[in-house]
């Protein structure tokens, strides 16, 4: 069976390259505010480490997700006629 390839225009393709970018610029500062809220103390009250956990699992999901986009991205050319 042959994967299935998402067609996107080389704008989008461009356009989640630059999210990818940005989440990766981001990820440092999200793991440090996980360690200084780890830093703490007692981990089953506090809010702090949970929010910044929870922060961090959602950049890596998004990171995964946009990185499967573009693994299995397939770039057309639109073009300018009127057939569908």
């Amino acid at each position: 069976m042959e994967p299935y390839f998402n067609k996107m225009t080389p704008d989008g393709y461009a356009e989640i390259e630059s999210e990818i970018e940005k989440l990766k610029f981001d990820r440092p500062s999200k793991i440090e505010a996980l360690a200084a809220a780890r830093a703490l103390g007692d981990l089953s009250k506090n809010a702090e480490y949970s929010s910044a956990k929870r922060d961090l699992r959602r950049l890596e999901g998004r990171l995964r997700f946009l990185n499967k986009q573009l693994q299995y991205a397939q770039i057309v050319t639109p073009s300018d006629s009127d057939v569908v």
